[in-house]
């Protein structure tokens, strides 16, 4: 929990947000809250700081530095402090919702793996049924032909090239059963 004056600066925080952020209060009473706040979201934030003086509550996300300038997500519900009718500062209620991004994250980058060995699996059964077809020909063409041909060298290259693309797509399909 923390409220800001009318300005943006820091009036309060409670002990939990001490905590969570490693700020104490006494440093930053009176201090604005841009210094804290992840680059790209900071803007965005002075917008819901314009709109709660204005007199609507907001829930938003975003990101800030701890004292250690380690990045934390948080979850935020913040309102207008109203003294007559008019804003006079806000009042915020935020989340640390850090360890969720991160799973949520993780979640993702694990569903995007899953997706690309999906589609490795199906490319490697693809070429290994191209293969199959290719080193049939080739044997069918060795036996029509003696190893003292010129023609025969070339074939044992193509034959041995193509059980090298074989075996790069028996990893392909390891990689795609998840090893």
């Amino acid at each position: 929990i923390w409220t800001l004056d009318e300005k943006g600066s820091f009036l309060y925080f409670n002990k939990k947000s001490e905590e969570i952020t490693g700020y104490k209060l006494k440093d930053w009473y009176g201090k604005s809250f841009a210094p804290i706040i992840l680059d790209e979201d900071l803007k965005m934030v002075e917008n819901i700081f314009i709109k709660t003086m204005e007199g609507t509550p907001q829930h938003y996300e975003l990101g800030i530095y701890d004292h250690k300038r380690n990045l934390l997500a948080l979850s935020v519900n913040t309102a207008p402090i109203l003294k007559e009718g008019k804003a006079i500062g806000t009042v915020s209620f935020g989340r640390d919702i850090t360890e969720k991004r991160k799973m949520e994250e993780d979640l993702f980058k694990a569903s995007k793996l899953e997706s690309i060995g999906t589609l490795a699996g199906g490319i490697a059964h693809d070429f290994n049924n191209i293969l199959a077809g290719v080193i049939g020909n080739i044997t069918l063409a060795k036996l029509n032909s003696s190893p003292e041909d010129k023609i025969f060298k070339i074939l044992m290259k193509m034959e041995k090239a193509s059980f090298q693309a074989k075996d790069l797509t028996n990893q392909l399909l390891t990689f795609a059963k998840g090893g």
